[in-house]
């Protein structure tokens, strides 16, 4: 998961973790980008707003260096042009913020499954 807020990240953490996933989290597209390995099986879970590199950015990235990882965005502030944009850049669903915990479960199960 990327996302600038930690409080927000060891919620996700551990609701995720209840999935029996592995949940890695990163303040930063930057610090996910320097940690990330194409072999890893997953799926991403990314804030539309980062600092620096934004997360339909780091959707970009990923898709321009051939790597289409399983991808949802997560997101209060996004517009429904983002989640165009957002969709359009490979990510299979956009989750609102705030946490709608039933909605970001189901498309982690959705995604692994």
């Amino acid at each position: 998961m990327v996302e600038p807020d930690r409080a927000t990240r060891e919620e996700v953490r551990s609701l995720l973790g209840g999935l029996d996933c592995v949940v890695r989290c990163y303040p930063s597209a930057e610090e996910f980008l320097r940690a990330f390995r194409p072999h890893q099986v997953g799926c991403l879970i990314t804030e539309l707003k980062l600092p620096g590199m934004s997360g339909l950015e780091l959707l970009a990235h990923l898709g321009n260096s051939g790597l289409k990882f399983p991808s949802v965005i997560f997101t209060g502030e996004g517009s429904v042009r983002d989640a165009v944009k957002a969709i359009h850049e490979g990510a299979i669903s956009v989750v609102g913020k705030p946490l709608r915990k039933r909605a970001l479960i189901d498309e982690v199960r959705r995604i692994l499954t």
